[in-house]
């Protein structure tokens, strides 16, 4: 499966500046007016209703334990949403990224993207079929992510996904037929080979195509009325790419909503925008921002397999 089109953004700076698109709303789906105005939202957008309803069962788990962050710096909330002027007012209430929250691991980015593409986001289910090689991503006690190398995406799985995250998410993943959660699972939470590249345009380039490749030699089929956002980071001088996040972009009459799972630890999110500049600033920050930040990354953000931008973040 090959991209429809590229788009080679300029590089993207997180400053005031860049951020002043307008207003942004956030909701981390612990309120019910919220929960069901973003229900209806996933159905209008196609999801199927197995799925949402899974989804809530998730966002009731979570709320379970105290949300392990501070909102002092947040607005009054209403009705379930945060109303912020800019995207920069937004980031500087955070008291750190979401994904860093003092609460219990539970069910992560990948899994939330799975869940609501039910149907709509093809795979070959090909679990023990020899479609390697496969690069799963894990990752040990102190946080830091790692690969091997596997030929199946079955082995690719049990590796990324320790068993007691897989039992302790069964109830909610239960309308996902597990050979399909486990090859997406291994196309999307891995790292991929690159061949060298000199400047960060042609990296783009070269990295869409590395991806469209994979992609294409896993069987995967991208859904058609929302886009898979997938989040790949590079470190200086490497020849390999991690995937570590992702989410699900809807586009709306008049602006877009963007759903995520800040991490196995951190909140739901809904965010809600009407200029692209600000999920790109959104998703440096989560991806590589706060204080253990490392500029010298690259962060690119994919859109299904149309379009590839470069983010960047510099700190105030």
């Amino acid at each position: 499966m090959r991209p429809n089109r590229l788009i080679l953004s300029t590089m993207l700076v997180l400053s005031a500046t860049a951020a002043q698109a307008g207003t942004v709303k956030l909701s981390f789906l612990d309120e019910q007016t919220a929960v069901r105005g973003t229900s209806e939202m996933l159905l209008a957008g196609g999801c199927r209703p197995a799925a949402v309803s899974a989804l809530k069962l998730a966002i009731a788990r979570h709320d379970l334990s105290p949300p392990g962050f501070d909102r002092a710096k947040f607005p009054r909330q209403v009705r379930g949403f945060y109303s912020f002027r800019s995207i920069s007012n937004l980031l500087e209430a955070l008291p750190h990224r979401l994904c860093d929250s003092a609460h219990p691991f539970e069910f992560n980015c990948f899994d939330t993207v799975i869940l609501l593409g039910k149907d709509l986001i093809q795979v070959k289910p090909q679990p023990d079929a020899i479609t390697g090689p496969f690069l799963p991503a894990f990752t040990w006690t102190n946080n830091l992510t790692y690969r091997d190398v596997r030929a199946t995406a079955r082995d690719a799985f049990a590796l990324s996904y320790p068993s007691w995250y897989i039992d302790a998410t069964k109830p909610i993943m239960g309308s996902i037929a597990n050979e399909t959660r486990v090859c997406l699972v291994a196309a999307f939470y891995c790292w991929h080979a690159l061949p060298s590249a000199s400047s960060d345009e042609s990296r783009s380039a070269t990295l869409m195509r590395v991806l469209g490749r994979d992609w294409e030699r896993q069987g995967v089929a991208f859904p058609t009325n929302m886009e898979v956002v997938l989040c790949h980071d590079i470190a200086p001088g490497a020849t390999e790419v991690l995937t570590s996040h992702a989410g699900l972009l809807f586009h709306t009459s008049d602006n877009y909503s963007y759903i995520e799972k800040a991490g196995g630890s951190g909140p739901f999110v809904r965010l809600d925008f009407k200029d692209m500049v600000d999920l790109r600033c959104w998703l440096a920050w989560e991806v590589n921002g706060g204080p253990n930040a490392m500029p010298d990354h690259r962060l690119f953000v994919t859109f299904n397999n149309e379009r590839i931008e470069l983010l960047t973040t510099r700190q105030k």
